[in-house]
């Protein structure tokens, strides 16, 4: 028997296999292009389809024996599909600017205080509802042919099985979902002129259905018995796949975004929350989480040895060195005194501001790659301070840090996080969160274990501990006090 989790991400989608007993048995990863510039961040939903069709094949050639397949995706993004199931408009991605008219028509119509006490958010154009409102008001004969409005996790679910689900987690993260009845909002729709019967019907988080599609299982060679699992937003997988399960633990993400995902009991009224963009986020029976994190995490860092540091990548390539390590070659730890202001693709939490851009500050001639580079790593771990600062101060505790992500198999930037934000870091084995949290539920339909608990023995592996260092982030403190001044300090600068 094998149990997989299929993650669909931004940049591409991968299914990775385990056994019962939690081992990772491996992954098929398929990547996909993406239109980005200053006025569009799209994806073309026929090349999705095609990659999960891909995918789905290569699962069927790869293990036979595959049982259960639990979704999870990124969130907001979603695809229009007419009578015939062929989609009508490109995917929107979250960091796409369209629907900010909409949005504020929605502001306008309902208030801002009402919105974020149904939905647990603070109004943005990121999210659905504003975007698809949008296709209405400029495409509206295209607009007019919709059936379904599926975002990707129900997607893929829809592929596979013909049925129109997504679960609560996700569900949020379109702006029309009320956490009180959790189910679409009317009141939400009508203010946008919207049909909630285009969307998928919310269920609990690790609902299923068994069995697929009769021409998806020929056409993909797998068992038209297998279990269809609907895992979660990506974020709430990974916080599972991280063994997140007890109050004030947090998942923090080292991928392509930074994130911070800490569960904690909801004590206070959304909009003590919401004013800082911090997401209240259903988490089955055990309370909630809040959604803290910055657009440029592990991207600042790939971006900095694409664009900064492309020869001494190819130089560590060749000589068969560790690019990371060679960029940090000059980390002794003591803060660099650089401040980096990772706004490469605009502000997340606490912010929410797609205007302002990434910033250097405080070089000398002396200066080198290195530095810079450390700076980068710095500055990453100078947000999620300062996220941090803000959650518990809104009433959000964050305790231990479980970390996991491609960016936490760096050690120096692990200490450097745990230095500036002085909390312990838990490194756990495996970098596939996301798809291990939806493999652990898939087991848990499966009867192979009665409860989270259980699944997370078997698939959550901790393999050591980051403290802080007193004496360093004593230093850390004196730059970090000059960091929270930056943003406010520069962002007149782009205003238009």
């Amino acid at each position: 028997m094998t149990l997989a989790g299929l993650d669909i991400g931004t940049t591409g989608a991968k299914i990775v296999y385990f056994s019962p007993d939690g081992r990772n048995l491996g992954k098929d990863y398929l990547p996909y292009p993406s239109l980005r510039n200053d006025s569009k961040q799209e994806l073309d939903p026929k090349v999705l389809r095609d990659t999960l069709f891909s995918l789905f094949r290569k699962a069927a050639l790869a293990h036979p024996d595959l049982t259960a397949i639990g979704i999870t995706s990124f969130g907001e993004s979603f695809v229009c599909l007419d009578e015939h199931d062929e989609p009508l408009f490109p995917i929107l991605l979250y960091t796409d600017k369209r629907g900010k008219a909409e949005k504020d028509r929605l502001v306008s119509r309902l208030g801002e205080d009402k919105i974020i006490a149904k939905t647990g958010l603070r109004p943005h154009e990121m999210y659905s509802l504003p975007k698809l409102a949008y296709w209405k008001q400029n495409e509206p004969e295209k607009y007019a042919k919709i059936r379904h409005v599926l975002l990707m996790q129900d997607y893929a679910f829809y592929l596979l099985t013909g049925e129109t689900k997504i679960d609560y987690s996700l569900a949020t993260r379109t702006l029309g979902f009320s956490l009180e009845t959790n189910s679409w909002d009317e009141e939400i729709f009508a203010a946008l002129d919207l049909n909630p019967s285009l969307f998928s019907l919310p269920v609990a988080s690790g609902s299923f259905t068994r069995g697929i599609r009769k021409e998806v299982a020929n056409a993909c060679g797998l068992s038209k018995d297998i279990l269809v699992l609907l895992g979660g937003h990506d974020q709430f997988a990974c916080a599972l796949g991280s063994g997140v399960l007890a109050p004030d633990e947090a998942m923090e993400g080292a991928g392509t975004v930074e994130a911070i995902v800490p569960l904690f009991q909801k004590t206070r009224p959304n909009s003590v929350y919401a004013k800082d963009h911090y997401a209240v986020v259903p988490y089955g029976d055990r309370g909630y989480l809040a959604y803290g994190f910055s657009y440029t995490g592990g991207a600042l860092s790939q971006w900095f040895i694409d664009k900064i540091a492309p020869l001494e990548q190819a130089k560590a390539k060749a000589e068969g060195k560790n690019i990371y390590e060679e960029l940090c070659s000059s980390y002794k730890g003591m803060p660099t005194g650089i401040l980096c202001l990772p706004h490469f693709a605009g502000a997340a939490t606490p912010y929410m501001d797609l205007g302002s851009r990434g910033v250097f500050a405080g070089l000398s001639l002396s200066t080198t790659k290195s530095d810079l580079y450390l700076a980068v790593l710095e500055g990453v771990a100078y947000e999620m301070r300062l996220n941090l600062e803000r959650m518990e101060k809104d009433g959000i505790p964050v305790g231990t840090l479980y970390a996991t992500g491609g960016g936490s198999k760096n050690p120096i930037w692990n200490q450097i996080k745990a230095d500036i934000t002085n909390h312990s870091i838990v490194l756990l084995d495996g970098e596939e969160a996301g798809a291990r949290g939806c493999a652990m539920q898939a087991a848990i339909a499966e009867g192979i274990y009665s409860s989270l608990e259980e699944a997370k023995k078997a698939f959550v592996h901790p393999l050591g501990r980051v403290d802080p260092s007193p004496m360093w982030h004593a230093a850390y403190n004196e730059i970090y006090a000059s960091y929270e001044k930056l943003y406010a300090a520069i962002r007149p600068l782009w205003e238009k």
